[in-house]
């Protein structure tokens, strides 16, 4: 029975620390979402939203 308050205890606290880590990282997830497969893609799943890619050194051309 202490092995399962231990396993919870540290489940708990885990779970809390990489939830902590998302909101310090800007990342906007909800404790119920860590709990899902995947996580919604930001900005609406549209790639409008992603940075460019950087030139190629070697040539100066965008990498699309």
């Amino acid at each position: 029975m202490i092995a399962v308050a231990v396993g919870g205890v540290t489940f708990a606290g885990y779970t809390l620390g990489i939830w902590g880590y998302c909101l310090v990282r800007g990342y906007d997830v909800t404790f119920s979402a860590l709990f899902h497969p995947t996580w919604p893609a930001g900005g609406g799943g549209s790639a409008s939203g992603t940075a460019p890619l950087p030139a190629d050194p070697g040539t100066g051309v965008y990498n699309v």
